[in-house]
């Protein structure tokens, strides 16, 4: 489907706070992410993010005290307080999505 549509398609995966690229489907560029294996500090790509809010609290606050949180943009989160907010984030919205694909008599 990400190809009929031309989009990019990715799965990254978590290992020692970095987001590794481990399948890609080519579409529209993608940030300069195209090779297998790209490795990139998880809290820096939206899909790390996912990765690192849904880790259970102990192996979270592990990956997190090992990380340096470094800007790479100006939009970089670089303090472990915004980071945490974002991951809060990234829960609750993953959550109020799940709800609403599942429950077909939520209100």
């Amino acid at each position: 489907m990400a190809v009929a549509e031309r989009r990019t398609s990715y799965s990254q995966s978590l290992e020692r706070g970095l987001a590794i690229l481990s399948a890609f489907a080519p579409g529209r560029p993608l940030l300069g992410i195209s090779e297998l294996g790209s490795r990139l500090p998880a809290y820096r790509t939206s899909m790390g993010k996912v990765l690192l809010a849904f880790l259970p609290d102990d192996a979270r606050a592990a990956v997190l005290d090992a990380t340096e949180l470094v800007g790479r943009s100006p939009n970089t989160v670089t303090s472990r307080r915004g980071l945490e907010a974002d991951l809060e984030r990234v829960r609750e919205t993953e959550s109020r999505s799940t709800t609403r694909r599942w429950c077909t008599t939520c209100a």
